[in-house]
């Protein structure tokens, strides 16, 4: 199911990127010879006006090809001045630069209403002080009394049995609070202890035998969970659009600052790989967003979406970036670089990319499986 609602989140951030470059390039009145999704081979297409629109295998990516964005010479105009006029390379630099950003503020604008789509439907948050709330499992430790037992992140505790002993007899506590959890734990001696969960509506019961030396060089009993009291907040139309807003500014700057600092310290050569995730690492985090309910699930979407945005800037050969610095350095030499020139350093790029994804793909199974 993970990787599923995985497919549907690259798909439709893809979608909303390569349509910002398609829609652009028909406002300049290029000619657009493909808007596809994915990469091949190709599944099915269809053919409307002057474009063709694909729907291929590999879901990781998409295109639109416009005519004469690589100063192509071939033309299906023959070199007629109508053919010219619609092709990507005899526009001006600022409609070329449009075009290519086109992408990434898209990328923005979705993040934008789904972030405010969230906020207008409910999404889980932490409850303030004085406020009541649902207390869900955050995070869970790997290989922890926890994860053995079945507890996963979004599972709701609704009670907690203690175990005869504590605190004279056996007791149950009702929606419990963090610091009942942590005191029930740390008193049980390492007796079993049983709790309810709510998952997804459905209400499991389950018994954990607490363990000492969970966290570090902790002597306390411990189960192996992060908790969080939670409350379902919504807003009106108009406050979820403009705290959807603020909302996008602000994680669009801590995205970038995070990103482009990691590219600093991986020229410094003293990058952590643990700081980035593939799509391996995001198939299983999406696994965990959606147990947080679909507000939470579109919220984790917009992220990955500004985080699109904010890699496709990078002045790097095979984004968007690096596509913007070649037009750029056209525009000063006022002289074209060779399509063959730009085709190399398109493809040394894309190598390199494909490269990293490997090599970020290692980490992410690492991570997961504990090589």
């Amino acid at each position: 199911m993970s990787i599923i609602i995985f497919v549907i989140i690259i798909t439709a951030l893809i979608f909303a990127h390569e349509l910002g470059h398609f829609l652009f390039a028909k406002l300049f009145k290029m000619r657009v010879d493909e808007f596809a999704i994915g990469f091949p081979p190709k599944i099915f297409s269809w053919k409307y006006g002057e474009t063709t629109y694909s729907v291929n295998l590999i879901p990781f990516g998409g295109f639109v090809k416009i005519y004469g964005e690589n100063n192509e010479e071939e033309s299906i105009f023959s070199g007629k001045e109508p053919g010219r006029s619609l092709s990507f390379s005899n526009q001006p630099r600022k409609n070329q630069i449009l075009v290519l950003i086109a992408g990434i503020v898209f990328n923005i604008l979705f993040a934008w209403m789904l972030f405010s789509t969230s906020l207008y439907i409910g999404a889980p948050t932490a409850a303030g002080p004085g406020e009541t709330g649902k207390l869900m499992i955050s995070s869970v430790i790997s290989a922890s009394p926890a994860e053995l037992s079945g507890l996963k992140p979004g599972d709701v505790i609704t009670e907690i049995d203690l175990p005869n002993g504590q605190a004279g007899t056996a007791k149950i506590i009702t929606n419990p609070t963090p610091d009942d959890i942590k005191n029930v734990v740390a008193g049980s001696n390492g007796k079993s202890i049983a709790l309810q969960i709510d998952r997804s509506g459905k209400v499991i019961p389950l018994n954990i035998t607490p363990t000492k030396g969970i966290s570090g060089e902790s002597k306390d009993f411990a189960i192996g969970i992060e908790m969080v009291l939670v409350t379902i907040k919504k807003l009106s139309l108009v406050s979820s659009v403009l705290q959807g807003f603020q909302t996008t500014i602000t994680s669009f700057k801590d995205t970038a600052i995070g990103i482009y600092s990691f590219l600093f310290q991986a020229v410094q050569a003293k990058a952590n790989l643990g700081q980035v995730s593939g799509p391996v690492g995001i198939i299983s985090i999406v696994g965990d967003a959606s147990r947080f309910g679909f507000g939470y699930l579109l919220s984790f979407a917009a992220v990955i979406s500004l985080n699109l945005a904010v890699i496709n800037l990078i002045p790097f050969p095979a984004l968007d970036g690096g596509r913007i610095f070649i037009v750029c350095i056209e525009a000063i030499r006022r002289k074209a670089i060779k399509a063959r020139t730009i085709n190399w350093i398109n493809g040394i790029g894309f190598l390199i990319l494909i490269i990293f994804m490997i090599v970020i793909t290692y980490s992410d199974l690492s991570r997961i499986f504990g090589w």
